[in-house]
């Protein structure tokens, strides 16, 4: 059969009409042999039956292309189009349709509905191409209700993305690197429920999901993504999981798929609602996993349990039930890696257990071997300090830390025979102290711990801060343990400045220690009193007679390096910088290490 290219495009037109005018919600103004550029009319688009002009929802432009296929078999095809007509689009956006004709009566109708947030992105990948290929699926023409959702769909998506898309914004990584915060995520459909997630994800392969943010200090919602099938829906549900009135799990999820409805608990227990099946798998951090396996025992012991004081039914399969002596086994190893790691060690980070390698898993059961059966072991010791002290009968120890996972552990690894040691916490208070000769050359006793730096603050999973403070107390007094214990203070502040993530246990001690370091003293020490002051600049703003303290230490004081300290902690930045350029080359090195130096930085 052979038509002419009017012919074609009228009987296109025709088809796409005779479609549109079968509900009274859609009005299509479409002209055969139009000559505007780029469109050939638009679909009225109503919220009622009544076609009153006050019931109008929206216009929709449209383009109509028509040819003659043997083959109405494909649910999708391409098609091309002028790059000058997607500029064209741009502002209301458009849908395309192409109609596919076999002969006068068979047909078949295609679509893709490109609304301003697809041809912004779309027409920022064109570059100096002439022509853009797009894909069109097939047009639902036999569900009516199908029909206006489309059209409904495209008019609410088409008012809210008018006036807010920003070709820099289209995508969300683009939004993070230009460093928008989202207030909230928004996505929209048009269901009588909004909790029903099924009839959501149903939808999802009928029309295309935009996403909005709404950016921190703004009243607007700007697309940043599209979503063409919503596979599932991850809820997240605020409702306390009990057993025996035992909270074990402040939440819950639930993710819903088209055909199933599965509750998540913790890290490793799924029950799917739909097949009645349940699974589980072990997974997480250490804490993570103890509570699951301890839930998971419940569950097996018949043990009442409860989901926002509903009590549910036993799920558990009796083939499971089988495996409850392997679970008990598996509870009680990870019982014992938790006492030494947390009760004995002291780590105050959960060991993710997830990833770990075949040397972390063996430095795990050394721990264990050494710490609770003290036996001793061959081991590779990470920052190897080896040192030799009195009271462990002249033996020598090393300082050193043992990675496991993402746990970095401070222990001390006294040598015995053979090459092999034994190890010993090195925050615990195992009484050890160094003998140091000081510059009068006495010899005096000092703290394992004035030999901590920076990186231990920054990187040590085990560190205890009431141990470092007890210890000054406790340790025989001297000036060397004084001025080693105010260097500890400063390698504390230097961690404390480079943390993202602020550690207020950090400052607190150190707090403590120039504390102690004062009342020990019982002297006017500047050095001692700026420490004071910078640890208090860390924390809040200086009071009036802490200000006035501040400038007495300035007006009684040449020492250079102490005045350039008092002017920084008095936000006196150019006085600072009159000082500091009277220093020596290496005296500015010296003063640019103390981390009173980082509070001058972030202001020069």
């Amino acid at each position: 059969m052979e038509w002419d290219t009017v012919t074609i495009e009228t009987r296109s037109i025709i088809k796409l009409k005779d479609c549109l005018t079968r509900n009274c919600r859609l009005y299509p103004l479409i002209n055969e042999n139009d000559k505007t550029p780029s469109w050939d009319g638009e679909v009225i688009v109503y919220n009622s039956s009544s076609r009153a002009k006050n019931n109008i929802y929206g216009t929709v432009p449209v383009q109509v292309k028509g040819s003659i296929k043997e083959n109405l078999t494909k649910s999708k095809i391409k098609f091309s189009l002028s790059s000058s007509d997607f500029e064209n689009y741009k502002d209301n956006g458009i849908i395309i349709f192409v109609v596919y004709m076999k002969d006068y009566d068979e047909y078949k109708i295609y679509y893709n509905a490109l609304l301003p947030f697809d041809l912004h992105r779309l027409v920022k990948g064109i570059k100096d191409q002439k022509t853009k290929t797009i894909e069109l699926k097939e047009f639902p023409k036999d569900n009516q209700k199908e029909v206006v959702n489309i059209f409904l769909n495209f008019v609410k998506n088409q008012k809210l993305q008018g006036g807010t898309i920003d070709d820099r914004i289209l995508s969300l990584s683009d939004m993070s690197k230009l460093g928008i915060r989202p207030n909230k995520f928004y996505f929209d459909y048009k269901i009588d429920n909004p909790r029903d997630f099924k009839k959501m994800i149903e939808n999802s392969s009928k029309q295309e999901t935009y996403i909005y943010i709404k950016p921190d200090g703004f009243n607007i919602k700007i697309p940043v993504d599209k979503i063409d099938v919503i596979e599932e829906i991850i809820h997240e549900m605020p409702s306390p999981i009990e057993v025996d009135n035992k909270v074990f799990y402040e939440n819950y999820k639930v993710i819903t798929r088209v055909n199933e409805y599965i509750i998540i608990i913790g890290n490793s227990l799924e029950l799917n609602m739909s097949t009645g099946k349940f699974h589980y798998d072990f997974c997480g951090t250490l804490s993570e996993r103890i509570r699951d396996i301890k839930f998971f025992i419940s569950l097996l012991n018949n043990e009442k349990i409860k989901i926002k004081e509903i009590e549910l039914p036993n799920v558990i399969e009796n083939s499971c039930s089988e495996d409850i002596q392997d679970i008990k086994k598996e509870l009680n190893r990870l019982e014992i890696i938790k006492n030494v790691l947390v009760d004995i060690l002291g780590v105050n980070e959960d060991l993710e257990m997830d990833e770990l390698s075949k040397e972390d898993w063996s430095n795990l059961f050394i721990l264990i071997k050494s710490i609770i059966y003290h036996e001793t072991v061959s081991i590779n010791i990470n920052n190897k300090q080896e040192y030799e002290v009195e009271n462990l009968d002249n033996q020598k120890l090393v300082i050193g830390d043992l990675n496991i996972g993402n746990l970095n552990i401070k222990l001390i690894f006294v040598k015995c025979e053979n090459n092999e040691y034994q190890i010993i916490n090195f925050f615990s208070n195992h009484g050890i102290i160094m003998k140091v000769m000081n510059n009068k050359k006495e010899i005096v006793d000092i703290s394992l711990y004035t030999k901590l730096k920076k990186e231990d603050f920054l990187m040590v999973s085990n560190v205890s801060y009431s141990n470092i403070s007890e210890s000054l107390i406790k340790m025989p007094k001297s000036e060397t343990q004084n001025n080693l214990y105010n260097g500890l203070l400063l390698e504390m502040l230097k961690a404390y400045d480079e943390q993202e993530e602020k550690n207020i246990k950090l400052l607190n001690s150190a707090k403590e220690i120039i504390t102690l370091l004062l009342e020990e003293t019982k002297s006017d020490s500047l050095i001692l009193k700026i420490n004071k002051f910078q640890i208090i600049k860390r924390e809040r703003k200086f009071g009036l007679d802490e200000i006035q303290e501040l400038y007495k230490m300035k007006f009684t004081t040449e020492n250079k390096m102490a005045l350039i300290g008092i002017d920084i902690l008095l936000d006196n930045f150019n006085e600072a910088s009159f000082y500091y350029d009277k220093l020596s080359n290496e005296e500015k090195e010296e003063f640019n290490q103390y981390p009173i130096a980082s509070l001058w930085n972030d202001n020069k």
